[in-house]
Formats: C-alpha cells, structure tokens, sequence
C-alpha cells in the first residue's frame, strides 16, 4: 500500500491535468440528484464529486428533510436505504443506528467533523439532534476508518448551516399535532462585510405517542464567520442540547423509566488557501455530554436507580489539500483526548488518548480514477491499528459508472471494556482487549437507463475478526473477550426515477446476511431485507408532496419481542400561501404511520399508532 500511495503522489507530480467530471455527464447526473447531492465531502475529507468516489454514498439535503417533515436525524436516517435505526421512531429517540451490520458502537456519527459517539459504548444517540441546523448529512455505507479511523461499518456526516449570502434572513416555523407534540424553530442569518452569522433555535415536546415516550427538549444553534482575507475564513460553531424524555413504563412490574440528556459541541475551524491549488484546515473542538437515566416505581415515582454518565473531549485536526482538476491529494493529522466519570465505573475518572495520521490520493485518467489511502491510528487504551484502503472507479459512458473498494477498517473497544470495572453491573474490565477489525470488499455498479432510470446495485462482504462479545466468568461476573469471527455480507438496489409529469418514484430493497464463523450459524437479530419506497410530487410552483414506506424482515433470536407485521406509511403535504420577494408563508401537514401498523424489534420500544401534525412556516 505504501506504493500504491507513493506511484499516485507521483503521478500528481507528473501527470497532465487530466478531465475532471464533463459537462455532458454533470447534465446527466442533475436529472436524478440536486446540486448538493452531486458533491460529496465525507470519503476523502475533501470535495468530490459522486462519479469520482468508490464508496456507496447516499446524501441527503435540507430541502429532503423539509418534504420529509423530519424532527430529529432518526427521522432521516429511517428513509435512508439500509440504514436501520436500533429502536423504532419514537418522536426524540435514544435510538443509534446501524449499517451493514448489527452492532451500532460501529457506526461514527460526526458533527461538521466532530465525533459525537460517546467513550463509554462508542455509540452516539441519533435521535436526539434535531434537523434545525442541517445542510446535508452524507452517509457513507461501509468502513471508512483510512479516512475517519475507528468507523469499521460506516460514518455519518451532519454538515451543517452557514451564514448564507443575504445581508439578513430569518425563519420561524411551528408544528403541532397528536398527543401536544410540537416542533418549534425559529433561525435568523445574514452577512455583512467580513461577518457572518447563523443563529437557530428549538423546542420539541410531546405528551408521548406511545405511553410513558413524553418529551420536553431545547436546542440551539450557532455559526459566526469571519473572512480576515479573500484567502483566508474562520468559523465558529456550537451545539447545545437538554432533552428530558420518558422510557417507557412495564406496568405488570410498577417500573417506568426516564433520562436526561444535555450535551454541547463547539468547534473553531480556519480555513486558508496556498498557493494555486492548495488548502489549509485547522479546527479545535470540544464536546461535553453529560447523560442521567433513572428507574422509577411507577405507582408512586419512587426513585429506584440513578445511573449517571459525564464525559469531556477536546480535539484537534490539521489537513492539508492540494489538487486541481483531476487530481487531489490530502494530508492530514487528528487528535483528541476524552475523561469518563459513571456511576457504573469503579474508581474515578478514566481517559483516552488519540492521535493519528492519514493521507488519501484522487487521481483521474480520463474515465478511470484511483483512490488510494491509508491512516495510522495510536489510541491508549487499545492497540495500534493501520487502515489502507484503495478505491476505483471507470466511467463506462456518461450514464454507466462501475466502482469497487478494498479497506481494512476497525472500531476501538469502549471505554467502559477497557477500563470500567463495576460492582454495580458485576463487570470485570479487560485492558487487554483489541480493536475489532474487518477486511472489506465491495463492488458496485450505477447506470441511466433510457436516459429514465437511475439504477445502483451494490454488493458487499466484510470479514470480520476479534469481534468482541461477551464472556461469563462466574454466576456473577462477566467481562468481554476478542473471540468472534463473522462474515457480513449483503446486496442494496436502489432505484430512482428524473421526474416525470412532477412526479418521481423512488425504491430500494437492502439485503443482509451475518455468518458466526465459529460456529458456522446465521447470527440472530440481523435486518434480513429493508425495503423502502417513495412518490415525490413537485409542481415547481406551490404544492409538494412525499409519500414514503419502508417494511422490514429481521432474523429476530428465539423468545424476542418482534412485530414487523406492518408496513410503515408517512404522508407530507406542504402548500405555498405566500411567495413574495424576500417573503414566503406555507402551510404543511404530515400524517405519520398512515395505515396505523406495528413495525418494532423490541415490545419495549413499540412505534407509534397513527398520529398527525401539521403547522406553517414563515421564511423572510
């Protein structure tokens, strides 16, 4: 790999400029996708455009989110072809998400670059970030860790708002509906000279869909630039979420349960241009999550268990980019530094250490282009671990791309496994636990047809080794070991129609298979087939419609709590009232679980019966 690498730095060197994406195929491409959707950011750490990535990428845009009627980024992801949520879409969920796979600690999810999973199980909660602020989210669907580092099976890219070009703009939109569930936003934004802002709030509560799932949380948002030349910008952003939110209640046993969420993220990112064709990225960062989860008798609230978890991060990342035309090249460097103090841990505060360094090519001959890269990752808790990949893709003719990747990627072992022994939990740590690590394959194949349909086929497998799973000691104690192999392995087809009479069909089945290697047994609990559907309809004018499905089969283990006898059906209206210059008022109005079935993995976390919302929204 270190030549692979060095031959593409070579050609960057001495290679004529050759052609970047055409005209012709750029006018091909905007039949099916938006102009956010043609460029991506996530697979190299620098902007691409989607005929010159090799990994399966799906993006999606504020102005989705919006048909969508979305609340939170669980909302989104549920419409996303194979990505599963791990609880069902309860309206500001504790919900993670998985990806090719069933373990969702997996998964990075970042916010502008910012790793949001959480020290103590490497997971991050999808459901509390609300849509208020977000641009576009790009997901990348299998292991990007020569890129991002631990993100074995998939990142998730929340990118969010700027400032915007106008000297000042604003937005207040209000959404009511079943059960006192509202969606409040308000966001302001302009440019002046050198200085730019973006400022949003929100507030989303409910009296609970389902019984005991009520919600009260409060978000806000913020961007402020500054240009100190035409070559070089600063921002600054920050997040800050409190989200109190029931559980769920067991009433044959009397217990309810609750938690309590507050978390921010800040981040300070200069931007500088070099030179013709070179770029300079530097960002500190910090987040702060500090999460409560409580157990209560249900008869009289009495207080039963108090788990408490707080973590701090700081963090750090340099990156330089230099490249024109057809070719790219990106150097960079990340760290960061968290503390874990929990109630379930044992003997104070625990820490975690990481630096790393990554490079990655893009170089284009013509129709064809290589993607190499390669990361080292040194963490303190864990081992060392290096994550080569190589990526090509060959464009067959302007409406017909093949593309195909090999990565070693890996996902650090939590915090909490490493370090945290507990008496509470009868948990005995093991420091001596590795990274899990898989080899990945993936082939995949995008072409027009008749110059009406595009078509992705996608197929993948991932071996997987030093899985860890759990291990009992004693009638008592347990802890984890690396003692799993398993083979994942899978096919996704997405198709989608350019419209046709306004109208435009969307559709995709995702399938999944999870082979134990040990033992030669499918592995339970597995999403064996996601299907998902969708009929958009945009008259250009004043009215927008989206109807969308999704229906699940999942390889539940003997004695689950399973019902996916249902087929999901969300319906979203909005009308235009008003279109003036710099004013605009529209109506909406969403019925959600249109036929009123039952879709969930687990009986405690059942999805919500029919339920209906609506509102309008004002932008000036």
């Amino acid at each position: 790999m270190f030549v692979l690498q060095l031959i593409a730095i070579a050609f960057w060197v001495r290679v004529p400029v050759a052609r970047a994406i055409s005209d012709a195929e750029q006018a091909f491409l905007s039949l099916y996708f938006t102009e956010d959707e043609l460029h991506v950011i996530s697979s190299t750490r620098s902007l691409q455009s989607i005929s010159r990535i090799a990994e399966n990428v799906t993006v999606v845009t504020a102005a989705d989110i919006e048909l969508m009627n979305a609340h939170t980024l669980v909302d989104v992801l549920n419409s996303v072809p194979g990505v599963l949520p791990s609880t069902s879409t309860q309206f500001v969920s504790n919900a993670s998400t998985m990806i090719q796979g069933p373990d969702i600690r997996h998964v990075t999810v970042l916010l502008n670059a910012v790793p949001l999973n959480n020290l103590s199980d490497n997971v991050a909660f999808v459901g509390a970030i609300p849509v208020q602020d977000i641009e576009k989210v790009e997901i990348i669907k299998g292991p990007a860790s020569s890129v991002w580092g631990s993100a074995m099976g998939g990142v998730i890219n929340i990118i969010t708002k700027g400032p915007g070009g106008k000297a000042a703009q604003g937005l207040v939109s209000l959404d009511y509906g079943s059960e006192n569930t509202g969606d409040y936003r308000a966001a302001a934004s302009g440019t002046s000279g050198k200085f730019g802002y973006y400022l949003s709030g929100t507030k989303l509560r409910t009296d609970g869909l389902v019984g005991g799932f009520d919600v009260d949380a409060g978000y806000l948002g913020a961007r402020l630039d500054y240009a100190f030349t035409k070559r070089t910008n600063a921002h600054f952003t920050l997040f800050y979420g409190d989200t109190d939110r029931g559980d769920g209640v067991d009433k044959p046993y009397d217990l309810s349960w609750s938690n309590r969420w507050k978390q921010l993220v800040s981040q300070l990112a200069v931007t500088s241009s070099i030179g013709q064709a070179g770029r300079l990225d530097l960002s500190l960062w910090t987040t702060r999550f500090d999460h409560q989860y409580f157990m209560n008798q249900l008869s009289d609230d009495q207080e039963l268990s108090h788990l408490t978890f707080k973590e701090n991060r700081t963090g750090a990342s340099a990156k330089y980019v230099v490249g024109q035309g057809a070719q790219n090249l990106v150097v960079g460097a990340d760290y960061s530094s968290g503390t874990l103090d929990a109630s379930t841990i044992d003997g104070g505060d625990l820490e975690q250490k990481q630096w790393a360094v990554f490079v990655n090519d893009t170089v284009s001959f013509g129709n064809l282009t290589v993607i190499p890269g390669l990361r080292y990752d040194d963490i303190s808790t864990t081992d060392s671990f290096w994550s080569p990949s190589l990526g090509i893709t060959y464009l067959l003719a302007k409406n017909m791309l093949l593309r195909t990747t090999v990565a070693k990627g890996f996902s650090i072992p939590s915090l909490a496994s490493t370090s945290g022994g507990s008496e509470i939990n009868k948990y005995r740590s093991n420091p001596d636990l590795s990274v899990e690590n898989l080899w990945s394959y993936q082939l995949g194949f995008e072409s027009g047809i008749l110059d009406t349909f595009w078509l992705k086929v996608s197929a993948y497998r991932h071996d997987v080794d030093d899985s860890v799973v759990d291990q009992q000691l004693d009638d008592e104690w347990w802890t984890r070991v690396n003692a799993g192999r398993q083979r994942r392995q899978g096919l996704d087809l997405e198709l989608r129609t350019k419209p046709i009479h306004n109208v435009t069909l969307a559709g995709s089945v995702c399938f999944l298979e999870v082979q134990d290697l040990e033992t030669g047994e499918d592995v339970p609990d597995v999403p064996m087939a996601v299907y998902d559907v969708s009929l958009k309809y945009d008259d250009l004018k004043t009215f927008r419609a989206l109807a969308q499905g999704r229906y699940l089969r999942w390889d539940a283990s003997p004695g689950s709590n399973v019902d996916l006898s249902g087929f999901i059906v969300d319906l979203n209206l909005i009308k235009k009232l008003l279109s003036r210059p710099g004013v605009s008022l529209e109506a909406f109005l969403s019925v959600h679980n249109l036929l009123n079935e039952d879709q969930f993995v687990a009986d405690i976390y059942p999805n919500p019966e029919r339920w209906v919302g609506g509102g309008i929204r004002a932008s000036f």
